[in-house]
């Protein structure tokens, strides 16, 4: 089950949106605020962020580089009821129109899904030969990056 955190400033967005996804067995969090949003980060992990673009005191395009700077690897799909002037700006970025149907968000999440399973597939696995406490640092690394490792103790 994926954990998506929506973050918008009128609550009854969040809410018919978080209905929507959790017909479609999502894990859902709600904020009303970009600096919400970054507290529950701090504490819990999720796979996609979903936020307005127009918020205060912080915009969704503040908090989407916000994100992908600390956590490249949550997906983030920013949406607006005013469109989306500068394409460049939201580069790597979904984008939704607002009002939008819900399966419309579905998708986008589930292709993302599928796309990042890939790449753990492709990843592969590594097996690093030597003592295990010597290799105890480069499997902790090479974990972070997504690979799975398996020590043969050489002693």
């Amino acid at each position: 089950m994926s954990r998506v955190l929506l973050v918008d400033d009128e609550k009854n967005v969040l809410m018919t949106l978080s209905m929507g996804l959790k017909r479609h067995d999502f894990d859902v969090q709600q904020a009303q605020s970009g600096p919400a949003a970054l507290e529950i980060l701090k504490k819990e992990p999720v796979d996609f962020v979903v936020s307005d673009v127009r918020m205060h005191p912080m915009d969704g395009m503040t908090l989407a580089r916000e994100i992908h700077t600390a956590h490249p690897e949550i997906g983030i799909v920013l949406m607006s009821a005013y469109g989306f002037d500068d394409a460049r700006s939201m580069q790597g970025f979904h984008q939704l129109t607002k009002p939008f149907d819900v399966s419309a968000l579905v998708k986008i999440l589930n292709e993302n899904n599928k796309s990042k399973r890939k790449e753990e597939q492709e990843k592969g696995i590594l097996l690093v030969c030597g003592e295990y406490r010597a290799c105890e640092s480069i499997q902790s690394v090479l974990d972070k990056l997504g690979f799975q490792v398996h020590v043969l103790d050489s002693a």
